[in-house]
């Protein structure tokens, strides 16, 4: 065999195939040859890929006439011995065959070395002994091992000196010594390349650059395409055919290293006396009959524009001109680094002929360096370029969508429906109708939108501020290589969505994932990404640098809370779009707020009580109120709606809750009686001609809806869960037919508040600002609560998947006291006191009460003595229980000692309570002073 001449490569490459004698290898039979060896690397690779350990072989007798391998009896038998000799090895033969085909094929004669040959041979015999060292990985039914019996016979012959640990480690340094026989691999070389690589990290481009930006990807050529040959001192000279190819490789690398400036800078390949090849990397090409002499200094290429052409315009190669020209892209700045890491490693081996050292400057770099440096500047310079276009083209088909406000309407007029105000809802559990009012009484009337603030003019943001808002999304969105065009920009109150359509392939979760991203390059509170319904957009929702309030008279006076026709509406705020936004409480039926503090939902249960104090009376809406917290609620204390005084006692909300439900019982049975299927039903069959036959004693009453709105949740569930939750699970499910709605409100969305019983029940949900993704997902199902600003900033689920984002209406408390001011003017309210009772009290109540306590007496001299009547007082003083406590002073009240409940201060004392003390004791008693 012939030895072939050695060329330098970056990395290991399997035996190189020279051309041969055109006379042979050329000839139709070097075609024929190469054909018939890919047909035999093919029949070997189908015969190896279809063995089957069960097939008759040389060393399996017939067990079954089925035969399973592809091609017959001579594949089973070839393939059983090359799996038997070899194992998994056996795969790489074909493999090897069929890279000889592909060579003779092409007229190309393969010259392996005895070295090579070696090499080969040592890398298949350690591989096959490593491989059997993991005995218990056996292949076919336990039948082969891993790398066959020669590989069996290596692994136990050298493992009974050296142990399997030895024994691997013996064979892996084999195996990369026969590597560096078989192929060019050179660890050495490996490593030095490594270790000269570590400058180039710590060079930074030049400050000077060129007047044309880099055309490294510009000129057709890609940098990888080209052949990286580089001259060896000590090799061989190399044939005049090899030394053209490589000069012919060293040009097309200067070209992609330079572009169009390649003819300038790189000579035409030169031979010195000695017929190595010289490269002057700074003489500019000229033509073979105007060379300059190899030591002429170098001059500057001619640059003669046509007139015709721009001026900054540089000249481009007739080689490339025809050729499209494609946009650079990053690879350009890594391509002119690797070529510089190249220049390095020349200029480090010293002994180049290629760098000449009239091309070193003061500081002993090569002139590539230099180059490489002007080079990667331009190409930086021309990325970003590149980069602004791009940033261009994304935001050049926007449009701003601007909604026009909603004009002002009139107040809203009572409802058709609402009936005479002289009828008073009376509650199924009092048993009695309260007295209806005369005719002479005026009517009710509803609260007036002079009595909310009238909003102030909104600020709106130039198109400038939001052209430019848009830009600077684009480049984010770019930077982290989410392509797309932002189509449309919709400015709102509070935050601008910016409709972003991503181009063909990027996905949703990509854009999606952004979030944080987008944040802090924008320098945005948070950013909200979410599918915009009906479109093929993706809206971005970015807060506004000045955010506008939303006022409750804006809600009020819109069309789209006048001309709701539901029976509960309630104003929520604007959409991000700034468009009102108002629903109906009876349709959801019932609605679960949760928020932290601070977020805008105790505003927000203000609004929805005004909401339904403008459009319904007395008579047609009562409402229960819990305010656990005894500051929230107290606003509305007195005002003709309640039902029943404030609740502030947990104890006394869960018997409130359950009267609802006695009360959503009774209902029903009435219902049943008069035929009617839900509360509108009952209302219209009483209202409207009523039918004799069906009330025999006359109409009964409308009954009135009932709203129970619960301003802290998780206080109940502490106090009473079981009974709270079993409550309110069985007012969700049956208790919008009768018009019995549900308001919960909680600033801790935990599971043990917001349990599964009472989430399944309540799909409409109202979400503010929470402090992490487990509370939404608690509360919403899913993620997004956490990024809302606050302030009103919620995530309403309608009972569908879609979420709306909303901005809640604000009122203030001078509002409230105007609006409840005017209502308790209207008259009082007519309290059912059997609401807060326990059914130990109500059947206490029925029958009478004909025996006292036997603590009566001494409860009415605490309640005299203290001026003020508690329950507290008298569990403290007595040392009796919480019911007993109470149903004294519900005696005392039936008896007229003390008055009613008034929110959470105590009941009044009465002249009457200090007569029967002293009628007790014989002597006047005055009542102490409250320290």
């Amino acid at each position: 065999m012939t030895m072939m001449s050695a060329t330098t490569t970056d990395s290991f490459s399997p035996p190189v195939a020279h051309k041969g004698p055109t006379g042979f290898f050329s000839s139709r039979f070097g075609e024929a040859l190469g054909i018939v060896l890919g047909l035999c690397a093919l029949t070997l690779a189908i015969a190896l890929l279809s063995f089957h350990p069960d097939d008759v072989s040389w060393s399996v007798s017939a067990r079954t006439d089925q035969r399973h391998n592809a091609v017959g009896v001579v594949g089973a038998n070839l393939a059983d011995v090359l799996f038997q000799g070899l194992g998994l090895l056996a795969y790489g033969l074909p493999v090897l065959l069929g890279w000889h085909a592909v060579q003779v094929f092409r007229g190309k004669a393969l010259l392996v070395s005895a070295e090579q040959a070696t090499g080969i041979c040592g890398v298949l015999l350690s591989l096959a002994g490593f491989l059997s060292l993991f005995q218990e990985l056996p292949l076919f039914y336990d039948r082969i091992r891993l790398g066959g019996f020669i590989g069996f016979a290596i692994e136990k012959w050298l493992e009974s000196a050296l142990n399997p640990v030895g024994t691997g480690l013996l064979l892996s340094g084999t195996a990369v010594l026969s590597l560096m026989l078989a192929t060019t691999f050179s660890p050495r070389r490996w490593l030095l390349r490594w270790w000269q690589e570590l400058p180039l990290r710590r060079v930074k481009p030049a400050p000077e650059t060129n007047d044309h930006p880099a055309t490294a990807m510009t000129n057709g050529v890609h940098p990888l395409s080209s052949t990286r040959q580089r001259a060896k001192p000590n090799a061989a000279t190399p044939s005049p055919e090899t030394t053209e190819d490589k000069g012919r490789d060293e040009q097309r690398i200067a070209e992609a290293l330079y572009g169009d400036e390649a003819p300038g800078i790189v000579s035409p390949v030169k031979r010195t006396p000695h017929g190595t090849p010289a490269v002057d990397l700074e003489t500019p090409a000229t033509p073979p009959a105007t060379a300059a002499p190899a030591d002429a200094p170098p001059s500057e290429p001619p640059n003669h524009p046509l007139p015709d052409a721009p001026p900054a315009a540089p000249p481009v190669p007739a080689a490339v001109s025809s050729q499209p020209q494609p946009e650079p892209s990053r690879s350009t700045v890594s391509e002119v680094r690797r070529l510089a890491r190249e220049a390095i490693e020349r200029r480090n081996s010293g002994n180049n002929p290629l760098v000449r050292d009239k091309d070193r400057d003061r500081n002993g770099s090569p002139a590539e360096v230099s180059a490489a440096r002007r080079r990667l500047a331009a190409a930086e310079q021309q990325l970003t370029a590149n980069a602004e276009q791009e940033v261009a083209k994304m935001v050049q088909a926007v449009h701003i969508v601007r909604r026009q406000p909603t004009p002002p309407t009139s107040a809203p007029a009572v409802p058709a429906g609402v009936p005479a105000a002289g009828q008073r809802p009376v509650s199924m559990g009092a048993a009695a109708a309260a007295p209806a009012r005369s005719s002479a009484e005026p009517a009710y009337a509803l609260p007036t939108v002079e009595m909310l603030t009238p909003a102030p003019p909104q600020t709106s943001q130039s198109d400038e501020e939001l052209r430019a808002r848009a830009r600077l999304l684009a480049e984010k969105c770019r930077e982290f290589n989410v392509i797309g065009e932002i189509l449309e920009i919709e400015p709102g109150p509070v935050v601008t969505t910016f409709g972003f359509k991503p181009d063909p392939g990027v996905k949703y979760s990509r854009v999606a994932g952004l979030v944080d991203d987008l944040c802090l390059g924008l320098q945005a509170e948070s950013v909200r990404i979410d599918r915009i319904p009906g479109k093929a957009t993706i809206g971005i929702e970015v807060p506004n640098a000045r955010r506008d309030t939303i006022y409750l008279r804006e809600i009020i006076e819109s069309d789209v809370f006048r001309d709701n026709s539901g029976r509960l509406p309630i104003a929520l705020g604007k959409t991000i779009n700034g468009e009102p936004y108002a629903t109906d409480l009876a349709r959801m039926p019932h609605l679960l707020i949760a928020g932290s503090t601070g977020s805008g939902k105790s505003v927000m249960i203000n609004s929805l009580i005004c909401s339904i104090l403008f459009k319904s009376t007395a008579n047609d809406v009562r409402l229960i109120m819990v305010d656990p917290k005894r500051v929230e609620l107290e606003l509305y204390a007195g005002i003709p709606h309640l039902l029943t005084p404030i609740i502030t006692d947990p104890k006394r909300a869960a018997n409130a809750l359950n009267w609802a439900v006695g009360e959503m019982e009774n209902r029903y049975k009435l219902l049943a009686s008069v035929g009617v299927r839900n509360i509108e039903g009952f209302n219209r069959a009483v209202t409207e001609a009523p039918d004799p036959t069906r009330f025999p004693d006359g109409p009964p009453p409308r009954l009135p809806y009932i709203v129970i709105i619960i301003d802290e949740l998780a206080d109940l569930m502490m106090v009473a869960s079981n009974e709270v939750e079993t409550a309110i699970a069985r007012l969700a499910q049956m208790a919008r037919a009768v018009g019995i709605h549900l308001v919960i409100a909680t600033q801790r969305p935990s599971v043990d508040v917001i349990t599964g019983l009472i989430k399944a029940n309540f799909p409409a949900r109202i979400s503010f600002r929470v402090s992490s993704k487990v509370d939404s997902r608690t509360i919403l199902d899913t993620n997004g609560a956490e990024q809302l600003l606050g302030q009103g900033d919620m995530l309403f689920s309608p009972g569908s998947s879609r979420l709306i984002r909303i901005h809640g209406a604000y009122v203030s408390e001078t509002e409230i006291n105007r609006i409840t001011d005017f209502l308790k003017q209207q008259g009082a309210p007519q309290y059912d006191e059997s609401v807060q009772m326990s059914e130990e009290e109500v059947e206490a109540a029925e029958a009478g009460v004909g025996e006292r306590d036997a603590l009566y007496d001494e409860a009415v001299r605490i309640v005299v003595q203290m001026g003020k009547a508690s329950t507290s007082v008298l569990q403290r003083r007595l040392r009796i229980g919480y019911g007993r406590a109470a149903a004294i002073l519900d005696m005392m009240e039936r008896e007229g000692f003390i008055g009613p409940i008034d929110g959470s201060r105590p009941r009044v004392v009465k002249q009457a309570a200090y007569d029967y003390v002293e009628m007790l004791d014989g002597h006047a008693l005055m009542p102490e002073d409250d320290e």
